[in-house]
């Protein structure tokens, strides 16, 4: 998109990775010495605990020296770990938490989209052609040795809520597309796994005045449920369900697949867990300057579903772990101030089942179906479903 009488500044992670690749020879210069004062940082912390703050704040000076030389190097993204970032802003919490935002503010900077699939619109086709690519060539490309394209599959949609967002409230320009199908909290930190795209957590600066995030059911192995639950196997709804939720320790209830999870993605309090980690970095690296609004999870399953692929009872049971999930978005999402966006009932009568679905099942041909990683994702509707839930809630800003 065009902002107007500019040029285009909608962007994707995977374009700003690709000019860090360039500037990288530059970078190996110093990377030897940042490696090295990290790691006596490191040992004389270890070595002395009752000194470890002035230890470490006076090692972070000292290898700030070089590591400011690198192209946006800083001391704090190279030397803290996501836990002492979720202190760090844990001292800015209530005013932030409390703070009333207005349209103008939300819209006076950036956009950035963040997280997974359903952030970047799988499902929904009309894919961005550098975000479809396997890896591999055709048979055409190897008889002339044409060297692959790299792969990633993050599967950007022209029809996700992404663009809407974007061309309502921000004329089509200063945005950024880093969602990603399959993303986890992981992938915030680190190179999109298995994608030639930079960690997402780039995208983000003081610039940004909206955050829209979709992450957490990738964590919650989601997609490895409704697999597991599916007859392929001949399984039964008692094999699905005991599989994530029976103990797997007989003496502690919480060793359930599931109970698991949860305890990964959303910790023992409020705020906590993987994502807890991810929440509190968005505000650090936004300077506590950008509105965030965490979308949840459509129900997948009509509640009158009883089809081929799952019984009803399997629709319920996987149903009931997508309300579960929300609850837990929400609670970690205003825990940190941020505002939840629920889809439950924009999405009510349009589930998988209904008579106007507007979201895939899994199938090899017909209407509203599809084959994985697509099935179970909205279509290009229920992407717009999802972007007129956010503008909804932009325009009760005052």
């Amino acid at each position: 998109m065009t902002a107007p009488g500019g040029e285009d500044t909608v962007r994707t992670v995977g374009s700003g990775w690709a000019r860090a690749r360039e500037r990288g020879a530059a970078a190996l210069d110093y990377l030897g010495i940042t490696v090295v004062g990290a790691l006596v940082v490191t040992g004389l912390t270890l070595l002395a605990p009752g000194t470890a703050s002035s230890v470490v704040a006076a090692g972070q000076q000292a290898v700030c020296a070089v590591t400011t030389k690198l192209p946006g190097g800083s001391c704090p993204d190279l030397l803290q770990s996501p836990a002492d970032l979720a202190d760090d802003v844990g001292a800015t919490g209530d005013p932030y938490v409390d703070r009333r935002w207005t349209r103008a503010e939300v819209t006076s900077g950036g956009l950035v989209f963040l997280g997974d699939s359903y952030g970047s619109g799988e499902g929904a086709k009309d894919y961005d052609p550098t975000t479809d690519q396997t890896g591999e060539n055709s048979w055409w490309d190897d008889l002339w040795g044409r060297t692959p394209p790299p792969k990633n599959m993050c599967h950007r949609s022209g029809n996700a809520a992404f663009h809407q967002v974007s061309g309502d409230w921000f004329g089509g320009s200063s945005s950024t597309f880093a969602s990603c199908s399959g993303a986890r909290t992981r992938d915030y930190w680190e190179e999109t796994q298995g994608n030639d795209e930079s960690a997402q957590r780039d995208a983000l600066d003081e610039n940004t005045s909206l955050v829209v995030v979709s992450m957490g059911g990738n964590d919650m192995q989601f997609a490895d449920v409704l697999m597991s639950c599916a007859p392929v196997g001949g399984g039964s709804v008692d094999d699905c369900v005991g599989h994530w939720m029976d103990p797997q320790d007989p003496d502690d209830p919480t060793s359930s697949r599931w109970e698991q999870n949860l305890l990964r993605v959303f910790g023992t309090e409020p705020g906590g867990g993987n994502l807890g980690e991810v929440y509190a970095d968005i505000r650090a690296r936004t300077g506590d300057n950008a509105h965030v609004v965490v979308v949840g999870y459509p129900l997948v399953f009509d509640p009158d579903y009883d089809g081929i692929v799952f019984s009803g009872e399997e629709a319920d049971w996987m149903n009931e772990r997508g309300v579960e999930l929300n609850a837990r978005l929400r609670e970690a999402a205003e825990h940190h101030g941020f505002t939840f966006v629920d889809p439950t009932e924009a999405f009510a009568g349009h589930g998988v089942g209904s008579d106007d679905p507007w979201i895939l099942t899994f199938g090899f041909w017909g209407d509203h179906r599809a084959r994985p990683p697509e099935s179970y994702h909205p279509t290009a509707r229920g992407q717009q479903a999802i972007a007129d839930l956010i503008d909804e809630h932009l325009r009760s800003l005052p």
